[in-house]
C-alpha cells in the first residue's frame, strides 16, 4: 500500500492476492465457513458498551462489509471486472461473508450486549458518482445489505450506512434496503441532503451534509450560512465532526469548526423532544446523536 506524502486522499493499493475465483476458493473461502471466536473480543466489547452506556453515550458497533472487503481483497480492477465477468464469484463471496457476519455478530450481541445502533462503512461512490451502476448494486450488493439490516432489526437495532462519494443514484436502494440512517452526504460529490430529506425524511435519519470546501475556505460568515441551511430545513446532523463532512483536513481550524458545532448543538437541543417522538419506536434510537429530519414546505 502506498500513502500520499504531499496531498490528502486515500492510499493507493499496489498489489493483491485474491485475484481470481480459483484463488478465492482455494486460499480464502475454507477459512470463512465456521465461527471463529478469536475474531471477537466479547469481554472487551461488553466492558466498553457498559462503560459508555453508563456515561450516557449513544453506543454502536460498526464494520466494513462486502463492498469494502472486496475492494481491499481483490483490488478495484479485479473487483469491477468480476462484477461483470464473474457474478457467480461475487455472489459467493457476498454469501459467505454475510453468513460470517451474522454468525459472529449474533455472538457479540447476545454475549457482549446490544448497542443502540450499528454502522456499516461502505464507500459506494467517488466525486463524480457511483463506482458501478445502480442496477449492478441492486443485483449484486444490496440483497446482502438488506439481509444484514433485517438481521440487526431482528434485535431492535437501527442501522446507519456510511457511504462516501456521489451516492445520489443509490439513495432509493438504501431506503428500500431498510437502512435507518445515512452518512455523510458529501456535497462536494454532488449530494443534496435537503433534496434527499424532502423525499425520504420520513424514512431516513441524516448525518452530515456540510460542504467541506466551505469549511476549508476559512470564511466564517460563509460557514455560518452553510451550517444554517440544514437548520432552516430542519435537518439535523451528528454531533461528531468527522460524521458531518467525512474527514476534516489539516487546514480546517478549530475556530471554523466551532462555528459548525455551535449551530448543530443548538439545533439538536432544540429538536430533542421532537426527535424523541419522531424516531421509529421499534428501534428505540436515542436522540443524543440522532434526530429525524423534519422538512418544512419550501418558500414560494
Amino acid at each position: 500500500m502506498k500513502w500520499w506524502k504531499h496531498k490528502s486522499g486515500t492510499p493507493e493499493h499496489i498489489d493483491f492476492r485474491m485475484t481470481s475465483h480459483p484463488v478465492w476458493e482455494r486460499d480464502y473461502r475454507p477459512h470463512l465457513l465456521k465461527v471463529d471466536r478469536e475474531r471477537l473480543d466479547v469481554t472487551g466489547a461488553k466492558n466498553e458498551l457498559e462503560k459508555r452506556k453508563a456515561q450516557g453515550y449513544w453506543t454502536h458497533y460498526g464494520h466494513l462489509f462486502i463492498w469494502e472487503n472486496m475492494r481491499q481483497s481483490m483490488g478495484d480492477i479485479c473487483m469491477y471486472e468480476s462484477l461483470i465477468a464473474d457474478p457467480e464469484w461475487i455472489h459467493d463471496y457476498n454469501r459467505v461473508h454475510t453468513d460470517l457476519f451474522k454468525a459472529h455478530f449474533k455472538i457479540l450481541i447476545e454475549e457482549a450486549g446490544k448497542p443502540d445502533g450499528f454502522w456499516f462503512y461502505e464507500d459506494l461512490g467517488y466525486r463524480n458518482g457511483l463506482f458501478c451502476s445502480p442496477r449492478t448494486l441492486e443485483e449484486m450488493i444490496f440483497p446482502y445489505y438488506k439481509e444484514m439490516v433485517d438481521f440487526f432489526h431482528s434485535y431492535d437495532i437501527p442501522v446507519v450506512l456510511h457511504a462516501c462519494g456521489g451516492i445520489t443514484d443509490a439513495v432509493p436502494l438504501i431506503v428500500e434496503a431498510g437502512f435507518d440512517g445515512l452518512n455523510p452526504m458529501e456535497v462536494k460529490a454532488g449530494c443534496n441532503t435537503l433534496k434527499f430529506a424532502e423525499r425520504y425524511g420520513d424514512r431516513l435519519t441524516f448525518f452530515g451534509g456540510l460542504d467541506a470546501r466551505v469549511l476549508e475556505s476559512g470564511d466564517r460568515a460563509l460557514i455560518r450560512i452553510d451550517a444554517s441551511v440544514c437548520r432552516k430545513g430542519s435537518f439535523v446532523g451528528a454531533l461528531k465532526g468527522e460524521d458531518a463532512v467525512c474527514g476534516l483536513f489539516r487546514h480546517v481550524g478549530p475556530e471554523e469548526y466551532a462555528v459548525v458545532l455551535d449551530h448543530r448543538v443548538a439545533h439538536i437541543r432544540g429538536s430533542h423532544n421532537a426527535a424523541r417522538n419522531s424516531l421509529p419506536s421499534q428501534h428505540g434510537q436515542s436522540p443524543i446523536l440522532l434526530a429525524r429530519a423534519r422538512i418544512q414546505p419550501a418558500p414560494a
